[in-house]
C-alpha cells in the first residue's frame, strides 16, 4: 500500500481473522519509508507465518483498513481479497474433533512434530493457590463485599455441591445461588434499574435456561424459568413447548419484550451493523416486527464467516445466533409484540438495585449519572442549574410555548452538562462533546433523547453552525436519526443554551436581570439587552432564535 503525507506509526496493523485450525504468529514486518519534502512516502510489508492444523480447505476472509483521505476529507475502508488454502494430507483426529472424510487426500504439506521441533512441546505444570489467582482482580480493585451469583449452569449441574463448594473454598466472598424463579425476579429488577417506565415482557436467555417476567410500573408478575438455554436448547423440546404455551397464555397481549443475554445483544449488534446506525451503546435499541424480518432474511443467507466480521460479537456468540432469532421469531408468532428493547443492566445490577433503599430506587438514574457527569467535567454548576429555569420560567412564557415533560427532562439533562468539554480546544470542544455523551454509559433514556442532549450540547459550544445553519457530515449523519420535531427541538434550545453563555460567560447572577420584552422589532424595547446588541455575532444569534 502507497501512502502519502501521513505518519506510517500512526496506523495500526490490519487485524488477520482466521479459521481456529490455523496458526498465525508475530509478522515480520519489512519497512520501505522515505521522508521527503512533501511528506512521508513508502509501504510497510508484514510478512505472517500461517501454520496448518490439520488437512482440509482453509478462507482467510477479506482484511479490512481503514484511513483518512484529505481530499475527500473522510473516512475510507478498503479490502483484501480473500484467500483459499487447501492442505492436503492424512487427517489424525484429535479426541475433540469430528469426523470429516473429505479431509483425507494425499499430502501436498508435510504436517509432522519435527517441522516445530525448536518448540518445546512437554511442559511441566506445577499447582499454585487457586484463591490467589480467582481474587487477584477482586484484591486490585479493593472491594469490601463480595458476592458470587450462580445461575443455571451451577443450578443444575449434577455436581453443584462439589462445585459450591470449590467456590466457597476459594472466593472471598459470599456465594449465592439462585433459583429460577430468582433469576427471573433479579433480571427484571435489572430492567426497572435501567428503564424505569419500563412497561412488558422480560425475556432472558442464558446458557442453561431461559427466565419471563412481566414488569409494569415498576412492580414483577407472572414470574417463570424453563430449563432451556443457549447450551442445550436443541435438547428441550418439552421445555421448549412449555414456553411457547407461557408465551401465547399469559405474555401474548404484550406489545415490548425487554431483552437480556449475551446472545440476543449480539442480535443487536447484527442490527447495527447492518442498518449502519451511527450509535455504538445498545441500551434502549429498539427493533420493530418489520425490522427483525429484514434481519432475520439478512442473517440467514450469511455464513459463519460473514457473521463473525460483524463487530463486538463473539466466535461463541455467532455459533448461537440461530438460537436466538429462533426465540425471537417466536414470540411474534405467539403475541402482539411491536417492539424489541434492549436494555443495559441485566441479573447482576437487578441484584444491586435489589439492595437500594427504596428512595434511591425511585430516583432518576439519568439524572443522577448526569449530576456525577457534571461535578467531574464541568465548571458553571449553578449557571446549568439556573440556565434551565431561566429557559422554562422567561423564554417559554414569552414564547407562550409549552413543553411536554419528556421534553423538559431532556432539555434539564442538557442543561445539567451543557459545560461538558469545556477543557478541549475551541475547534474541537463541539465535536468532542457530542462524540463524547453519545458514547456516555447512560441508562433511563433512549436513542433519540441521547441524540437530543449531545445535540443541545453541540450547539452550545458550536459558533459557526448557529450563523450558517449546517453541520459536518459526520454530525448529520447521527442527526438522521431524529425526526423533524426533534431536530427542530434540538436547534432551538441549542441556540437559547448558547445564547445564554455567550450573554453571561457562564454567571449565574447575570440571569437574574435577563428578561424579555413583548417587542424585540423595536430597538428601544431592548432595554435589558443593549450589550447584546454591541456584539454583532451574539445579536444575529439572538434573531435566530427569535425567528423560531
Amino acid at each position: 500500500m502507497d501512502c502519502y503525507l501521513f505518519d506510517f506509526n500512526l496506523f495500526d496493523d490490519p487485524k488477520i481473522s482466521l479459521p481456529v485450525s490455523l496458526e498465525v504468529y508475530e509478522p515480520e514486518k519489512i519497512s520501505n519509508v522515505s521522508v521527503r519534502s512533501n511528506g512521508i512516502k513508502g509501504n510497510i510489508n508484514n510478512k505472517y507465518t500461517v501454520v496448518p492444523n490439520n488437512p482440509g480447505k482453509y478462507t482467510i476472509p477479506q482484511t479490512k483498513f481503514s484511513f483518512f483521505d484529505p481530499e475527500l476529507e473522510d473516512y475510507k475502508t478498503i479490502y483484501s481479497d480473500p484467500i483459499f488454502i487447501d492442505v492436503e494430507g492424512v487427517y489424525k483426529p484429535s479426541l475433540d474433533s469430528e469426523d470429516n472424510s473429505e479431509n483425507i487426500k494425499t499430502n501436498k504439506i508435510q504436517l509432522s512434530e519435527s517441522q516445530f521441533s525448536s518448540f518445546k512441546t512437554k511442559t511441566k505444570f506445577s499447582k499454585v493457590n487457586e484463591g490467589i489467582f480467582f481474587n487477584s482482580i477482586l484484591e486490585e480493585i479493593k472491594t469490601n463485599q463480595n458476592i458470587a451469583l450462580c445461575t443455571a449452569a451451577i443450578r443444575n449441574a449434577s455436581n453443584r455441591k462439589q462445585i459450591i463448594n470449590k467456590i466457597s473454598k476459594v472466593f472471598k466472598g459470599k456465594v449465592i445461588t439462585l433459583q429460577g424463579s430468582e433469576e427471573s425476579e433479579l433480571a427484571a429488577k435489572g430492567v426497572i434499574a435501567a428503564i424505569p417506565d419500563a412497561s412488558g415482557t422480560m425475556i432472558d436467555l442464558g446458557g442453561g435456561s431461559l427466565e419471563l417476567a412481566h414488569i409494569h410500573q415498576k412492580k414483577i408478575s407472572k414470574i417463570n424459568s424453563f430449563p432451556v438455554g443457549i447450551l442445550n436448547f436443541d435438547h428441550k423440546d418439552k421445555d421448549i413447548k412449555n414456553f411457547h404455551k407461557e408465551l401465547s397464555t399469559k405474555h401474548k397481549r404484550q406489545k415490548k419484550f425487554y431483552l437480556i443475554g449475551g446472545t440476543f445483544r449480539s442480535i443487536a449488534r447484527c442490527f447495527i451493523h447492518f442498518n449502519e446506525l451511527p450509535l455504538n451503546e445498545i441500551h434502549q435499541l429498539k427493533i420493530t416486527k418489520e425490522e427483525f424480518k429484514k434481519l432475520q432474511s439478512k442473517i440467514s443467507i450469511l455464513d459463519f464467516d460473514e457473521l463473525s466480521k460483524v463487530p463486538k460479537i463473539s466466535i461463541d456468540r455467532v455459533k448461537h445466533l440461530h438460537i436466538a432469532l429462533k426465540v425471537l421469531e417466536k414470540i411474534y408468532t405467539l403475541t402482539q409484540c411491536e417492539e424489541l428493547v434492549y436494555p443495559r443492566y441485566g441479573i447482576r445490577e437487578g441484584y444491586i438495585f435489589s439492595k437500594l433503599p427504596k428512595k434511591y430506587q425511585n430516583q432518576d438514574p439519568t439524572e443522577i449519572s448526569l449530576n456525577l457527569i457534571a461535578k467531574q467535567r464541568c465548571r458553571f454548576l449553578l449557571f446549568n442549574e439556573r440556565s434551565f429555569s431561566w429557559i422554562e420560567k422567561k423564554y417559554l412564557k414569552y414564547k407562550e410555548k409549552k413543553l411536554s415533560n419528556q421534553r423538559l427532562r431532556i432539555l434539564q439533562l442538557a442543561c445539567k452538562i451543557s459545560d461538558f468539554g469545556w477543557e478541549q480546544g475551541s475547534k474541537n470542544r463541539a465535536q468532542y462533546a457530542f462524540n463524547s455523551i453519545l458514547n456516555l454509559p447512560l441508562i433511563g433514556i433512549d436513542y433519540s433523547e441521547r441524540i437530543l442532549i449531545a445535540y443541545l450540547v453541540y450547539l452550545r459550544h458550536c459558533k459557526d453552525i448557529l450563523l450558517q445553519g449546517v453541520c459536518n457530515k459526520k454530525i448529520e449523519k447521527v442527526l438522521n436519526y431524529l425526526n423533524d420535531e426533534q431536530r427542530s427541538f434540538g436547534y432551538e434550545f441549542g441556540l437559547i443554551i448558547h445564547f445564554l453563555y455567550s450573554w453571561s460567560k457562564g454567571s449565574s447572577a447575570a440571569l437574574k436581570n435577563l428578561s424579555l420584552k413583548a417587542d424585540l422589532q423595536n430597538q428601544n424595547d431592548l432595554s435589558d439587552y443593549q450589550m447584546i446588541t454591541k456584539a454583532n455575532k451574539v445579536y444575529k444569534l439572538f434573531e435566530t432564535v427569535r425567528n423560531f
